[in-house]
């Protein structure tokens, strides 16, 4: 594909609504700059710590439980990577599409169960707030995206064709 193609490619409204520099910006953080590599460093460091704290902490039972469930719940992130290194089309953001709906719900879910008696200043407690307050940023872009593609669902489609054309 030409560069003058993909620049009017890039313009055009996919479904009429979303461009696909609209789409390209949305993933831009998981596609291009954190990659899948900075997201399991950054997996990695959350569980981490978290098993560290789990270890450590013989305080609040209700933070350590909530824990343990969400560090647990966490490793969907790395199954559904290895499917879609493997299997699928290697984007973390598809990844993330997949992932991300299910883990923050059920994590949100969980706090909600909880009442939000899980923080506190116990290893277990520090280390849910440390996780809530990164789960909350990502699950404002999970809310966006998955909105925007349940309202437009062929455009990730389209996304995906032209990030394997770039590559």
């Amino acid at each position: 594909m030409s560069v003058e193609t993909r620049s009017v490619n890039a313009n055009v409204n996919v479904n009429s609504g979303l461009k696909l520099e609209t789409m390209k910006n949305l993933h831009y953080m998981e596609d291009k700059v954190m990659t899948m590599p900075g997201l399991y460093v950054m997996w990695t460091i959350l569980y981490a710590g978290s098993v560290a704290c789990l270890a450590t902490d013989t305080g609040n039972e209700m933070g350590r439980n909530y824990l343990m469930i969400t560090g647990g719940l966490s490793c969907l992130y790395n199954a559904v990577t290895g499917v879609t290194m493997v299997y699928g089309n290697k984007l973390p953001s598809s990844m993330m599409l997949i992932t991300n709906p299910l883990f923050l719900y059920l994590y949100w879910q969980l706090l909600a169960y909880y009442r939000g008696c899980v923080y506190g200043m116990t290893p277990a407690g520090v280390m849910n707030a440390i996780n809530s307050s990164i789960m909350g940023l990502f699950t404002v872009d999970m809310l966006i995206k998955s909105w925007l593609y349940a309202v437009y669902p062929d455009s990730y489609d389209v996304y995906v064709r032209d990030e394997k054309r770039s590559d």
